[in-house]
C-alpha cells in the first residue's frame, strides 16, 4: 500500500489527507460532514465522478491522533 500524504496548517487548525497524491484537477465539489460528538469538521473533495481525492480536516488538534499531526507535512 502507498504511503498517504498528510499535511498541517498550524495556523488554521486544519489537516488535509491525500486520497490521490498525483491529482492535478481541482475538486468538482465538496461534500462537508458535521456530526455531533465528532471533533472537528471534515469535508471530502470529489471529482465529478464522485471519486474522492482527498479530505481536509477543520479542528486537526482535537481529532486527529497528535503522532499524525507531528509527522504531517507542514504548510
Amino acid at each position: 500500500m502507498a504511503e498517504l500524504r498528510v499535511t498541517f496548517d498550524r495556523s488554521a487548525n486544519a489537516a488535509y489527507i491525500y486520497l490521490e497524491p498525483s491529482a492535478t484537477t481541482p475538486p468538482a465539489r465538496q461534500v462537508v460532514l458535521e456530526e455531533r460528538g465528532v471533533n472537528g469538521m471534515v469535508v471530502i473533495d470529489v471529482t465529478k465522478k464522485g471519486r474522492m481525492l482527498g479530505i481536509e480536516i477543520l479542528g486537526a488538534t482535537k481529532a486527529l491522533p497528535y503522532e499524525l499531526l507531528e509527522q504531517a507535512e507542514r504548510i
